[in-house]
This record gives structure tokens, C-alpha cells and sequence, in this order.
């Protein structure tokens, strides 16, 4: 017999003892004996640097950290939350962590199958928020919101679904549905969401956020959506996002009076150009208008400076809008100055003041920005979906193409482009 919403309601209160007692419990030994988590993709990319091919992906130890029980149709479930810890001492933990399947077997609990859990894909934040519901006839376990995976209770043990496979039958236009993320999965109310975000250079960070609401049913051994509604989000409704709208506005509010038509975005960048004349600023973004003065070309530091390394230095400027190709600039300032290295007063002197560059000739380092480095973004969205990059992430990007917000549209190693949410100036130091 089937519980009841009600009758499941009841049965989820009266075992919230049994959470409590659990939370006691906690932070003892387990086991990761057994489980080959080289082999895991879960942990590998969680532990594993971005850019890198190799490195140490095993774990020294592990710990519960709650335990939390279930009963459904007369089964009972327990999910035992654990950290790993990269020593085994348990000391030093990983942004991954460990959820083992138990159901209640006469007088002892069974462990059904040990599970990654992974970090939250949007905010890199750990998330574990279970779910478990019995459709058509089998018994169904989500861990997390947004994790991609589905488990299927089994016998035998567990079996892995796709928690989003349902997507792609989704009634929405392909160029939103495509580059937007997975936003969450609720077993409870059978409700899927994802992110509609706009693709490509003509994306903006300030374009009010939409959400593709897929209603679900499981058929056939998976999910399957059966309508599908498009809703604006509304404030509250996720604080990553949020939080992210809050950090475009900031951005934005640090310039004042920016020219009519242009797209707002502030970051620091040096000039690429070569020219022993320097880079031209201009009075509008045209090659035919105005030339303004110039951004000093680049120039190798003396000796005593060593910190500043042998490669030529560039001048640096801040990046406070973009139109049709072309940024506009302030703030610049000539190759060394910022590092308090003279500069010698026989060389090109830098503008005072705004003015506008050529797109073409703009480069920058990723910045620290509350996102994990290494990603690029299908567009000015921490909604989007992303790709890592290849070679390391603090590298300078070889240029910077378009920016909105606080992104910038960049060319990183092989001309692979993608966005990233904070760019800087600094030549000498990572940026931070």
C-alpha cells in the first residue's frame, strides 16, 4: 500500500528523532575501503585542480557528518552524509563528499552502495538536500538540487539515473535551453527547473534572468517532461543568484555618467599593441574619429626592477564600457607605474582621461570573483553552461573580445572563447 502525501508527511516528522539522534552520531569513522575514486568523475573534478591531467585523487580518510533516515511504503532508508579528508587523520577536508545508501534489513542496517557527492555546479558551494519518493513502483533518491544524478533503490543495490535527461524535451527555444544550466530537481512536488540564458556576444549580464519549469512524470524507467512553462525568477528565490545580480550592480554603480548606448562593464586590461607609438584613444568608437592621445606601448623594465620579470611590461588602464567592438578606458596608466618603476619622461606620455580602443588590441588576467578559476562560461551568466580551461588558470588570456557587468568575453589557449566573470591588470602577481 502506497503512502499518502499526508500519510508520507507524517511518517518524514516522526523520524526526525531519528535526524537528531543521527546528528549526535556524527563525525565518526567510515570506510572508503573499496571504492576505486581514481575512477570516480565526481571526485576526480572535484579534488583535481582545473587544467590539470594528473593528480593525487585518493582520499586518506573519511568521517559521517549526519545521518538522515526515510520511510517510504514501509522501507526504511538511511543516507549517511561523510566528508573526505585528504589525511588520515581526518583533519584536512576536500570540497567533495560521500553519501552512503543503507536500508533497514530485520535488526541491522544494509549498505546498498556508497555515492560522490560532488560540490554544487553553480556556486562550488557542498549541498546535500534529500529527497526520496516511491513512483511507479520503484523507490527514487535525489541528494542535492541540482546534482545530476538520480538513484534508483534496487535489491540488488543502487542504480544511477539521469536526473536531467528530461531536458531535452523541453518546449523552449534550442539557443536558451542549450547554454543554460541545470537549476533543480524536486521529486516531491515531480517539478524540474533549468536556466534560459541567451547565448552569445550580443549576451548581457543585466538581462532579467528566465526559468524553463518542466512538469515531470517518471515513465519507463525515467523522467520525462510532460509541460513546460517559462517564469521570471523572482528575488528570494535562490541566493546564488541573488548574489550574483548584487555583484553585476556593484560593478556597474562604480562608474559614473558612462555615454548613452554603451554596455557597462568594469575590469582592469593592459594594451597588446606593439606599436612604438602606443595605441590610439579616440573620441568615439570609430577608427575615423578623433584621436585623443595615446596608451604608451610596451617596455622592458631595467635590471634592478627583477620582480617585474624580462618579459615587457604593458600599460594598464581600467575598462568601463563597450560598444560595437570597441572599449572605453580611463584610468591609464604607463608600463611600470603601477608597480613603482619609474617611467622615463622621453617615452610616449599617457592619456588623461576617457577615451575609446580598439577591441582587438585589449588583453587582461582572470581575477578572483567569488567563482572557481579555470571555468569559461557560454555567456555572462553563473547560470550558463561552462567548460574548463586547458594549460592553468591564473594565465592571461590572449584577448579580451567583449565584456557586460563585471565579465569579459575572452580568448584563452587554443582560441577557444568563453566568458569570465572578473578580469584584472596585474602583470607581476596573480591577481586576487
Amino acid at each position: 500500500m502506497r503512502l499518502s502525501a499526508l500519510a508520507l508527511s507524517c511518517a518524514l516528522a516522526a523520524l526526525a528523532a531519528h535526524a537528531q539522534a543521527a546528528a549526535e552520531d556524527a563525525d565518526r569513522p567510515c570506510t572508503i575501503a573499496g571504492m576505486n575514486l581514481a575512477a570516480d568523475p565526481d571526485f576526480v573534478a572535484a579534488v583535481r585542480q582545473p587544467g590539470e591531467t594528473q593528480g593525487p585523487f585518493g582520499a586518506g580518510a573519511c568521517k559521517i557528518l549526519a545521518r538522515t533516515e526515510f520511510q517510504v511504503d514501509g522501507a526504511r532508508l538511511r543516507l549517511n552524509l561523510s566528508d573526505f579528508y585528504f589525511n588520515a587523520e581526518g583533519t584536512i577536508k576536500m570540497n567533495v563528499q560521500m553519501v552512503e545508501v543503507q536500508r533497514r534489513e530485520g535488526d541491522a542496517w544494509r549498505s546498498l552502495g556508497r555515492i560522490v557527492l560532488p560540490p554544487d555546479p553553480v556556486d562550488n558551494e557542498l549541498r546535500f538536500a534529500p529527497q526520496v519518493v516511491k513512483k511507479d513502483g520503484a523507490m527514487l533518491v535525489r541528494l542535492a538540487p541540482r546534482h545530476g544524478a538520480l538513484y534508483r533503490i534496487e535489491d540488488a543495490g543502487v542504480s544511477v539515473l539521469s536526473a536531467f535527461g528530461w531536458r531535452d524535451g523541453m518546449q523552449v527555444a534550442l539557443d536558451l535551453r542549450d547554454a543554460g544550466q541545470n537549476l533543480s530537481l524536486d521529486l516531491e512536488k515531480m517539478e524540474g527547473r533549468i536556466a534560459l540564458v541567451r547565448d552569445g556576444k550580443a549576451a548581457s549580464a543585466f538581462e532579467p534572468a528566465a526559468i524553463g519549469v518542466a512538469r515531470l512524470a517518471f515513465v519507463g524507467g525515467k523522467l520525462k517532461a510532460v509541460a513546460t512553462e517559462v517564469v521570471k525568477r523572482r528575488e528570494g528565490e535562490d541566493q546564488a543568484a541573488d548574489d550574483a545580480r548584487a555583484y553585476e550592480l556593484e560593478r556597474k554603480d562604480e562608474v559614473e555618467n558612462r555615454p548613452e548606448g554603451v554596455e557597462p562593464c568594469t575590469f582592469g586590461a593592459w594594451s597588446n599593441d606593439r606599436d612604438p607609438a602606443g595605441l590610439n584613444v579616440r573620441a568615439e568608437p570609430s577608427a575615423a574619429s578623433r584621436i585623443l592621445g595615446v596608451v604608451p606601448p610596451p617596455r622592458v623594465a631595467p635590471k634592478k626592477y627583477e620582480a617585474a620579470g624580462p618579459e615587457p611590461l604593458k600599460a594598464e588602464f581600467r575598462v568601463i564600457g563597450y560598444r560595437d567592438g570597441w572599449f572605453l578606458i580611463d584610468n591609464i596608466r604607463a608600463p611600470g607605474v603601477a608597480y613603482d618603476i619609474p617611467y622615463p619622461s622621453s617615452l610616449p606620455k599617457a592619456f588623461k582621461g576617457r577615451g575609446w580602443v580598439a577591441g582587438n588590441k585589449v588583453g587582461a588576467a582572470p581575477a578572483f570573483s567569488g567563482l572557481p578559476f579555470g571555468r569559461l562560461y557560454a555567456a555572462p551568466n553563473i547560470e550558463a553552461r561552462f567548460e574548463m580551461r586547458k594549460g592553468g588558470t591564473d594565465a592571461p588570456f590572449a584577448r579580451v573580445l567583449s565584456c557586460t557587468g563585471a565579465w569579459g568575453e575572452v580568448e584563452a589557449e587554443g582560441g577557444r572563447r568563453g566568458w569570465v566573470r572578473g578580469l584584472c591588470s596585474n602583470q607581476v602577481t596573480t591577481c586576487s
